[in-house]
C-alpha cells in the first residue's frame, strides 16, 4: 500500500488521540494519555521522515495542550498545534499562535525578476472554513493573487523552484501530492504515477522528482516524465553536489547508504548509520545531519564529526555554509560555527533554532514563535520586534531585500527598514461562498417585496 509522507502528517494533525498499547507516558492531571510518549513520537519522526510532529487540539482541554508541548519540548521534539479547520481556534492558551489562522506564507523563491510566494489559507465557503492553496506573484511593488488559476483544492504550496525557464510547486496535504508546473501564463501538473512526492532538485539540464516513502523516482526534463527503477525502499534526501546528485536513502534490505546518481546510473558510495534530515554541499563536500548526528563527505570519504560537534542527542535542525564557515543549529538551541577544523560553540538566546540564511553580508538566524536574530559574524542582534511574526516559516534573500513569511503575515526587510505587506494579500480568508450566500438572501428580500407591493397593488 501506498503511503504519502503528507498524508501521514495529516493523520497527525486531525487524529489526535491513538490507540496505544503497552505505551507509557505520565498522564497530564487527573487525565489518562491521549497522545503518545515522547519516545513513540521519535521513532514516528524517523520512522515517517517527519520534521515536526503536529497535532490537533480538539478533544483536549487546556491544560492538556499545555502539558503536551512541555513534554514533547522537553525531550527535544519539533513541535506544534493545529485547530481543527472547521473552527476559529477555541483555546485561551499560548501557543506558536495566538490568532485565528488565515494564512500560513510556507515558501518562497526568486527568478531574477519577481518572487513566487506559496501557502495555505483558510476560506469561507458557505459557511465552512476550509484549506485552500495560497500563491502570490510579487515584483517588489504589487502582491498579485494566481491561487484561483491553480485550480486545485485542499493543499498547500510547501516548496517552489525556479530553473532559469519555468517554476515547479509542490502541492501537498491529506492524501494528495503532487508537482505543479508553472511558466508564467499557465499551470499544468506533472503526469506521475504515484500521488506522493516530497522532494525534487534540478542539475542543470533535469529534474530528478523522488517520493520518500515509498522511494518513488522520476527524471523530468521540461517535457516529459521518466521513472527511474532502483533497490531503494526509502528515500531521505537529495542535494546536488559536483555536478551530480547525492541520494541518501534505504535499499529493500534495510540498508541505509549514500548513492550517486548521474541521472542514467546509481553509484553507491558509502554506507552511513542515520536517517538523513539535511546534505549542503559547500563546493569541497557535504555536511550530512541526522538525528543528532554529523558527517562530513567529500566524495571519498565520510567522516563522523558528532563527537567533536558536540550535540549529544539534540537533533540537528539547520545548517548552512557562507563561502568561509558553517553555521550548525539544533532543535534545543544550540548554534556551532565550523570552520572546517574545528567547531565553536556560539550563544544566540534562541530556544530552538529552525532556519539560518546568509545574504552576503550577515546571517538571520530563525527560532521559534517568531524568534529571529541578526548575526554579523561577531555579534547577535535581536530583530523579532522589528519583524513581528508569531511564527516564521520562511525566508528568502534576492540580492536587495528579505522576504519573511509565516501565520498571518508576509515582512520585506532590508536590514533596516521593516515592510509589511500583510494586508495586500487580500486573497487570504475570502469569504467566497458567503458572497453567493448574501446574493441569495438579497434575491430572496427582493422577491418578498415584490410580494408584498403585488399585494398593495
Amino acid at each position: 500500500m501506498k503511503i504519502c509522507n503528507t498524508f501521514l502528517l495529516y493523520l497527525l494533525i486531525f487524529c489526535p488521540v491513538m490507540a496505544q498499547e503497552n505505551v507509557t507516558i505520565p498522564a497530564p492531571p487527573s487525565e489518562k494519555p491521549k497522545l503518545p510518549s515522547p519516545e513513540v513520537v521519535k521513532k514516528m519522526m524517523e520512522e515517517y521522515d517527519l520534521k515536526e510532529f503536529v497535532f490537533s487540539t480538539e478533544g483536549l482541554t487546556k491544560e492538556e495542550v499545555e502539558y503536551y508541548l512541555r513534554l514533547y519540548r522537553s525531550a527535544g521534539i519539533p513541535v506544534s498545534t493545529l485547530p481543527p479547520a472547521e473552527v476559529e481556534y477555541p483555546l485561551n492558551v499560548t501557543l506558536p499562535y495566538q490568532e485565528p489562522i488565515k494564512f500560513i506564507i510556507k515558501s518562497l523563491a526568486w527568478n531574477g525578476e519577481y518572487w513566487l510566494i506559496g501557502g495555505v489559507q483558510n476560506v469561507s465557503n458557505r459557511g465552512a472554513w476550509k484549506w485552500s492553496p495560497l500563491l502570490l506573484k510579487y515584483d517588489g511593488k504589487t502582491l498579485t493573487d494566481l491561487s484561483d488559476n491553480l485550480n486545485l483544492t485542499n493543499c498547500q504550496i510547501d516548496k517552489i523552484a525556479w530553473n532559469g525557464k519555468y517554476w515547479l510547486l509542490r502541492c501537498s496535504f491529506e492524501s494528495y501530492g503532487g508537482i505543479v508546473k508553472y511558466d508564467g501564463r499557465k499551470f499544468s501538473e506533472l503526469p506521475l504515477s504515484t500521488s506522493c512526492v516530497s522532494l525534487f532538485e534540478w542539475n542543470g539540464s533535469c529534474w530528478l522528482i523522488a517520493c520518500r516513502y515509498p522511494a518513488h523516482l522520476f527524471i523530468y526534463d521540461g517535457r516529459k516524465v521518466k521513472k527511474i527503477e532502483s533497490n531503494l525502499s526509502r528515500v531521505y534526501s537529495i542535494t546536488l553536489a559536483d555536478g551530480g546528485w547525492v541520494i541518501a536513502g534505504k535499499d529493500e534490505e534495510g540498508a541505509r547508504k549514500l548513492l550517486n546518481f548521474d541521472g542514467r546510473q546509481f553509484h553507491e558510495r558509502v554506507g552511513i548509520d542515520v536517517a538523513v534530515e539535511k546534505m549542503v554541499w559547500n563546493g569541497k563536500y557535504l555536511l550530512i545531519a541526522g538525528w543528532g548526528k554529523l558527517y562530513r563527505y567529500d566524495g571519498a570519504r565520510l567522516q563522523d564529526l558528532t563527537q567533536a560537534a558536540g550535540f549529544g542527542d539534540e537533533r540537528i535542525s539547520a545548517l548552512a555554509w557562507n563561502g568561509r564557515y558553517w553555521l550548525i543549529g539544533g532543535a534545543e538551541g544550540s548554534l556551532k560555527r565550523y570552520d572546517g577544523n574545528e567547531f565553536e560553540n556560539l550563544a544566540s538566546n534562541l530556544r530552538r533554532i529552525e532556519e539560518i540564511a546568509w545574504n552576503g553580508e550577515y546571517w538571520l538566524i530563525v527560532g521559534e514563535d517568531g524568534k529571529i536574530v541578526m548575526f554579523d559574524g561577531e555579534n547577535f542582534y535581536n530583530i523579532s520586534e522589528d519583524i513581528k511574526i508569531r511564527n516564521i516559516e520562511v525566508l528568502g534573500w534576492n540580492g536587495n531585500y528579505w522576504l519573511v513569511g509565516g501565520y498571518n503575515a508576509l515582512k520585506r526587510y532590508d536590514g533596516k527598514l521593516v515592510e509589511d505587506l500583510t494586508s495586500e494579500i487580500v486573497h487570504a480568508g475570502r469569504n467566497t461562498g458567503d458572497f453567493y450566500a448574501i446574493i441569495v438572501a438579497a434575491a430572496v428580500i427582493l422577491i418578498l417585496l415584490a410580494a408584498i407591493i403585488g399585494r398593495k397593488l
